[in-house]
């Protein structure tokens, strides 16, 4: 039953995950780089990068549970 929820979880997160890469049109990483390292502050962006993040970190938590 936790197998079958842990799957649920992390593949609810990987789809965030890849909704986002299709908004911005780069991975995490990618994204990340790009508003640390901007000249102007874009708060939207930064606050989708903390989302994005908690995704991220979402997904692999759960993934780990799915195959301990």
């Amino acid at each position: 039953m936790l197998t079958g929820k842990a799957l649920s979880k992390s593949e609810y997160y990987l789809t965030k995950c890849l909704e986002m890469e299709q908004e911005y049109g780069m991975n995490i990483a990618d994204f990340r780089k790009r508003v640390q390292e901007s000249d102007q502050e874009v708060f939207s962006e930064w606050d989708d990068l903390i989302v994005w993040e908690g995704y991220q970190l979402a997904y692999e938590e759960w993934a780990k549970r799915e195959n301990p």
